[in-house]
């Protein structure tokens, strides 16, 4: 029997604040050249550059690129792993997610992949409908968060 290898593995990331008792949220929009969820909110995130980073480091690096915020590997805690053979139409990949905690919103601007990137309360995010599998992947958050 021949086996087959996945087509990729993404690290997503779920950046957030408290201010006055609401959690806050960053999302991106995905730009409309995408190949996947065209013009679609989305959690920030892509691939994994394998052999020169680590999960959390993808998902750092993804963040800075595509909407400037910088943050340590190290201050990500693993929400969940997402694996479902069709979670996405490009082909079997496995998405990481991550969460960071900031102090506070954080200036952010839409660049690379995203045409716009906005901080929402996360009981707004809840009731969008988002790319690929991440509307279970933040609710897994917001039980995690105890939201």
């Amino acid at each position: 029997m021949a086996y087959k290898t996945i087509n990729g593995i993404t690290s997503s990331i779920i950046p957030f604040y408290l201010q006055d008792g609401t959690l806050f949220v960053l999302l991106g929009q995905r730009g409309p050249k995408s190949k996947a969820f065209a013009n679609s909110w989305a959690l920030v995130g892509g691939f994994l550059d394998p052999g020169s980073e680590s999960l959390e480091q993808c998902a750092a690096r993804e963040l800075k690129e595509e909407t400037g915020i910088e943050v340590s590997p190290k201050s990500m805690k693993l929400v969940t792993v997402q694996s479902d053979p069709k979670r996405d139409p490009r082909g079997q990949i496995i998405d990481t997610v991550w969460s960071t905690l900031l102090q506070s919103e954080l200036p952010s601007a839409a660049a690379d992949d995203l045409q716009a990137v906005a901080w929402l309360p996360l009981s707004e995010a809840l009731n969008m409908e988002l790319a690929f599998d991440h509307q279970d992947s933040l609710r897994r958050f917001a039980a995690i968060e105890g939201f």
